[in-house]
């Protein structure tokens, strides 16, 4: 489903997942044809990309059917380009990891939540930017996904 919609509408994706689901979607993406040049995936974690900023629907509420009428809210991604955390990572070598201060969970089947139980899905959304936003104003960032 998402891979569809890559097709249809975008050629930058910049994914923030574990190891294992980028595996797959890259993967999908792999056996679609979408590996050819015409399309560019970036992995925060592996560019060293930090989030500090949460944005509550930032493109209004979305009939799409990959945002199933939810609003469309976005975590804020930042690459700063000769940052002592990019530049490890530009070197091949992985950045340190701090303490793990938090964790937010997004239930596994949110994709069909968003089609079978919109009202659900929804409360979920509002909940996980409620602990962006709490994680962010204690000066917590995200540095990578389990």
């Amino acid at each position: 489903d998402i891979v569809r919609y890559i097709q249809g509408s975008e050629r930058v994706v910049i994914m923030c997942a574990s190891g294992d689901t980028i595996r797959r979607i890259m993967l999908a993406v792999h056996r679609h044809g979408m590996t050819s040049g015409d399309y560019a995936f970036f992995n925060i974690e592996r560019l060293g990309v930090v989030v500090r900023r949460y944005v509550l629907n930032q493109y209004g509420t979305s009939s799409s059917h990959l945002h199933g009428g939810l609003p469309t809210d976005r975590c804020v991604a930042e690459w700063v380009i000769g940052s002592p955390r990019v530049e490890i990572v530009l070197e091949g070598r992985v950045p340190p990891r701090h303490e793990i201060l938090g964790r937010i969970s997004v239930p596994s089947e949110i994709e069909e939540l968003r089609k079978s139980d919109p009202k659900r899905a929804r409360e979920i959304q509002l909940s996980v930017g409620e602990q962006f936003l709490i994680h962010f104003e204690k000066g917590h960032a995200v540095v990578g996904f389990e």
